[in-house]
């Protein structure tokens, strides 16, 4: 039982550091949620879970590739492409994963709708995100993109966002609280099967373990015994 004992302490301790690790998003999700509608494009900060319907995509910048994580663990890559929209007064940065087709083809129907005139609305994307800071390579996309539209340097770094919204997977998250979930259920199951192997089925407070009562029962006869030889 000493085993069961340990393994169940150890799944409680395991299952409170993953619970940790995973929470943050969650929390994120609870109380740091912003509308982009409602954000201007300088207003954003780290960690935050921005969402809104967008309806135009001014181009397509390029594709990168992001470390897959779970549990803060890497776990492989995932392509991540980089579209640039316009946000109250300046530009923003948005990194699609699973939403990368619906980008390409609302890409295509803002470029068709502005420049050639065309009389179709372009469609509207509901769209999560999670803000990053942008990193050195997907800096240099955007330079390359400003560059060949004659654009100078200090003017869009000035009206650009420091964050990139990357595509939010709410479903990792959950996920990733019901395995920890899971394993803090099967390490208090352990730990109340060790006890009552070794206990038994009830324990009351202040009730004295078998081990406690068979040495208060052996000090009880040895008192007697040498009371009646200090007597003699």
């Amino acid at each position: 039982m000493k085993k069961t004992m340990g393994v169940g302490a150890i799944c409680v301790i395991v299952s409170l550091i993953l619970f940790a690790f995973s929470a943050s998003d969650l929390y994120d999700m609870a109380f740091n949620r912003i509308r982009i509608e409602d954000t201007g494009y300088g207003a954003y900060e780290e960690d935050q879970i921005a969402e809104g319907e967008l309806s135009f995509v001014l181009a397509k910048l390029g594709e990168t590739e992001d470390t897959k994580k779970v549990f803060v663990i890497p776990a492989g890559s995932v392509k991540t492409s980089l579209y640039l929209i316009y946000d109250n007064g300046g530009y923003v940065v948005v990194g699609a994963r699973e939403s990368a087709e619906k980008f390409d083809r609302l890409a295509e129907q803002t470029t068709a709708y502005l420049d050639k005139g065309s009389g179709v609305t372009p469609d509207k994307i509901e769209f999560v995100g999670k803000t990053e800071e942008i990193d050195d390579e997907e800096l240099s996309i955007l330079n390359e993109y400003f560059t060949a539209k004659n654009i100078e340097k200090e003017y869009w770094q000035s009206s650009i966002s420091l964050y990139v919204l990357k595509e939010f997977d709410s479903t990792s998250s959950i996920v990733e609280v019901c395995i920890s979930g899971a394993l803090l259920l099967i390490g208090i199951v352990l730990l109340i099967i060790s006890r009552r192997y070794r206990y038994g089925e009830e324990v009351y407070v202040g009730e004295k373990i078998p081990e406690e009562l068979l040495k208060a029962a052996e000090e009880d006869q040895a008192g007697p015994a040498g009371e009646d030889a200090g007597s003699r």
